[in-house]
C-alpha cells in the first residue's frame, strides 16, 4: 500500500525569506499598548495565546517591575510601580482649594487629572454665549460646575475594606464582540502552526507555538495582579467638600461630600500582585526573550512556506495590536472613575464670561452652598470676600472701590428674605426673584472717585459691568430668569 505524502507548497524554491529582523522588534510599541489595556477589562488576560510581535521590546519594558539585583541587571532601568508602568497613574492632577474644610492641594491624583479632562471633552456647550468687547484684550473665563452625585452602594461593586483606605474593583464589563475580535490572532496563529505540523515544518511549527505561548502565559501574568480603584476614608464628620479646581484656562467648581471629592482628587488606580518582588514577571520576560532568540536561528532554518505563515501570524496579531492600542484608555479610566458613583454620571454645566473679573464674581457666588452663602454663621461672613480677593488680589484705589461695591451687593443679597429649600431646587419665586433682579446694578456717578484720572473711571466703569455679568450667570445658574436683559448680549 503507497502512502500518500502532502508535498509542501513552495518547498522547492530557492527564494528564503527573512524575517528574524522583525521577529523580536516588529510591533514591539503596538504589543506594550496593547499590554496596557488587560487590566480594563474583566478576563483580558485570558485573551493573549496569538504569536505576538516585539516580544523583545515587550521583555524589556516589564521586565523591569522584576525587583532585586538579578532582575536589575537582565533589565535595567529602575523597578516602576505597576500601574505607572501601564499608564493607570503618574499624571498630576490640577489644584484643588476645599472651601469649607480648608484643604489645599497644590496638586491632586491621577484621577483628579482624570476628571479634569472629562470636564474638559465632556461638558456641554454653555447656555448663554457672552459677546466679545473688541475695546478690550482680556482672555475670557469657561467656568464648570460639576455636582457629585452619591457613591455607588458597595454592596453592589466587589470592596476589600481596610481602615484606611476603600478599594473598589473598577474594571469594565467585557462586551462579546472583544472576545470574538480577540479570536481572530489566536485561531490564525494556531491555525498557521497546524498548517505548518501537516506539511512537516516543525520548525516554524514550534516557533509560532512558542510565541502563543509565550505571549499568552505573560499576557496572564501580568494581567493577574488585582486592579482596585483606591480612595481615603473620610471622617464621619468631615464638612461638604464643595471647593475650586484650577484647570489651566478653565475653573471647576466641585460641589459634594468630603467622600464623592475624595473619590476624585486623591483616589488612585493601584496594581497589586500576590508576590512583592514580582518574580513572576521577571520569568515572564526572560521566557519572552528566549522567545526571541530561538525564533532569530531557527525560524531561517524552516521552509518558505513556514516563513510565510510566520510573518502572516505577525502581521495579524500587529493589526490585533494596534486595534487595541487604538482604544482610548483615557476615556476607558474616566468610565472607571464614573463606576463609583450612582448613577455613574457626573452632571455638569458650562458657564463663559467675557473676563476674569465677571469670572470671580460669579465664582464667588456660584461655589458656595446657598445656606452659607446667604445665611452664614459669623467664621463663614466673609468667606465670599476671601475667594474674591484669592482670585484678584489686586488693590489699587479703583480694584478697592470696585471690591466695596460688591461687598454692598452681596449684604443686599443676604438681606432679602430667602427660603434656602427653594435655592436647593433652583428656582426662588415671586418678589424675592424681582429683587434679586436689581441687586449688582451700578451708576458710575453713584461711585464717583475722587481726584481720579478719566482711565481710572473707564476702569471703574468697565468693572461694574463685569460684576453685573458674573451676577447674572449665577442667577442663571439658580435659573432665574433675568427680566429685561438677556445674558447673550453682554
Amino acid at each position: 500500500m503507497q502512502v500518500l505524502i502532502m508535498k509542501a507548497p513552495l518547498q522547492d524554491s530557492s527564494f528564503t525569506l527573512d524575517v528574524t529582523g522583525i521577529a523580536g522588534f516588529f510591533g514591539g510599541d503596538e504589543a506594550i499598548s496593547a499590554m496596557a489595556s488587560v487590566h480594563m477589562y474583566r478576563g483580558r488576560q485570558w485573551l493573549g495565546w496569538y504569536n505576538s510581535p516585539g516580544s523583545y521590546t515587550v521583555a524589556k519594558k516589564y521586565g523591569r517591575l522584576a525587583k532585586s539585583r538579578f532582575w536589575d541587571g537582565l533589565f535595567p532601568g529602575g523597578n516602576d510601580d505597576p500601574a505607572n508602568l501601564l499608564d493607570l497613574d503618574g499624571k498630576r492632577g490640577p489644584r484643588y482649594w476645599g472651601l469649607l474644610s480648608g484643604t489645599i492641594l497644590s496638586k491632586t491624583s491621577h484621577v483628579g487629572y482624570v476628571f479634569a479632562q472629562y470636564c474638559r471633552d465632556y461638558a456641554p456647550p454653555p447656555a448663554q454665549l457672552y459677546r466679545k468687547d473688541p475695546s478690550r484684550s482680556a482672555n475670557p473665563m469657561r467656568v464648570i460646575t460639576a455636582e457629585l452625585p452619591g457613591i455607588h452602594d458597595p454592596t453592589n461593586l466587589p470592596v476589600k475594606l481596610d481602615t484606611r483606605f476603600f478599594e473598589a474593583d473598577p474594571r469594565l464589563p467585557t462586551s462579546i464582540s472583544v472576545y470574538f475580535i480577540a479570536l481572530i490572532p489566536i485561531v490564525f496563529s494556531i491555525g498557521a502552526s497546524i498548517v505548518c505540523a501537516l506539511f512537516e515544518d516543525w520548525y516554524a511549527f514550534s516557533m509560532i507555538m512558542l510565541g502563543v505561548i509565550c505571549n499568552g502565559i505573560c499576557c496572564y501574568i501580568i494581567g493577574s495582579g488585582s486592579f482596585v480603584y483606591q480612595r481615603p476614608r473620610p471622617s464621619p464628620h468631615s464638612p461638604p467638600a464643595d471647593g475650586i479646581v484650577f484647570d489651566d484656562d478653565q475653573i471647576i467648581l466641585l460641589k459634594g461630600s468630603e467622600d464623592a471629592v475624595n473619590s476624585i482628587l486623591k483616589a488612585k488606580f493601584r496594581l497589586k500582585y500576590s508576590s512583592q518582588d514580582h518574580n513572576d514577571i521577571g520569568v515572564a520576560s526572560i521566557a519572552l526573550t528566549i522567545q526571541f532568540l530561538l525564533q532569530l536561528f531557527l525560524i531561517p532554518q524552516g521552509g518558505l512556506l513556514g516563513q510565510l505563515l510566520f510573518l502572516a501570524t505577525l502581521i495579524v496579531s500587529w493589526l490585533y495590536n494596534a486595534y487595541l492600542s487604538s482604544m482610548d484608555r483615557l476615556r476607558m479610566q474616566q468610565q472607571m472613575m464614573l463606576r463609583t458613583f450612582e448613577p455613574s454620571h457626573i452632571p455638569l454645566r458650562t458657564f463663559d464670561l467675557k473676563n476674569r473679573t465677571a469670572g470671580t464674581v460669579f465664582i464667588m457666588l456660584t461655589a458656595l452652598p446657598p445656606h452659607i452663602l446667604l445665611k452664614p454663621r459669623q467664621h463663614e461672613h466673609d468667606l465670599p470676600m476671601t475667594i474674591l480677593d484669592d482670585l484678584l488680589p489686586n488693590n489699587t484705589l479703583v480694584w478697592s472701590k470696585w471690591k466695596s461695591f460688591v461687598r454692598r451687593q452681596l449684604e443686599a443679597l443676604r438681606a432679602n428674605p430667602h427660603d434656602l429649600q427653594q435655592w436647593q431646587r433652583g428656582y426662588p419665586l415671586g418678589v424675592e426673584a424681582a429683587q434679586l433682579r436689581r441687586l449688582f446694578v451700578a451708576e458710575l456717578a453713584d461711585y464717583e472717585l475722587v481726584d481720579s484720572r478719566p482711565d481710572e473711571r473707564a476702569l471703574l466703569e468697565t468693572l461694574l459691568k463685569d460684576a453685573r455679568e458674573g451676577y447674572e450667570r449665577f442667577l442663571e445658574f439658580y435659573d432665574i430668569p433675568v427680566l429685561g436683559h438677556s445674558p447673550s448680549k453682554t
